[in-house]
């Protein structure tokens, strides 16, 4: 069946759009070479070294478990104070769900870091970061890749 727009559907569809646009501008996404102000950068840019550091040692193709273990070792080498496979809950409405999130790491009870070893970073995996750092009530994440055949990272703030 096919249905013919009306102006009412193209306002409801305009103001959709504006009100989504309005929730995804809070988001701020940093990649290699942007060299804005955010939060937590120092110990942000740390992280990363430290994750490159590990990368060009081990190489791409181990399990995730293998990295995190990496980071463990560098985190408590550099004294970098953190949580491992952190238990968050996950609420619906007002709804404490059975279903929990957990955590790869949170480092200095203030940035998420996700650990994945997949071919390429995607818009999902930044829109899980996101739902991630909503569940944690942090503000800044970090998505470390060891997929590739070079480190990919995404700085998220939300």
């Amino acid at each position: 069946m096919i249905t013919q727009m009306t102006q009412k559907n193209k306002a409801q569809i305009t103001q959709k759009s504006k009100a989504q646009m309005t929730q995804t501008s809070k988001v701020q996404i940093t990649q290699m070479g942007n060299k804005k102000n955010f939060p937590l950068k120092e110990i942000t840019y740390q992280i990363i070294g430290i994750a490159m550091k590990i990368h060009k040692q081990l190489g791409p193709g181990f399990l995730e478990a293998v990295y995190e273990e990496a980071l463990i070792i560098e985190f408590r080498k550099n004294k970098i104070k953190f949580k491992n496979q952190v238990s968050l809950d996950i609420y619906y409405e007002s709804y404490k769900l059975k279903k929990k999130y957990r955590a790869d790491f949170i480092i200095n009870d203030k940035i998420l870091v996700e650990v994945k070893k997949i071919g390429k970073l995607t818009k999902i995996d930044e829109m899980q970061m996101i739902n991630y750092l909503k569940a944690a009530n942090l503000k800044v994440g970090l998505l470390l890749n060891f997929g590739g055949t070079s480190l990919q990272w995404k700085r998220i703030i939300y």
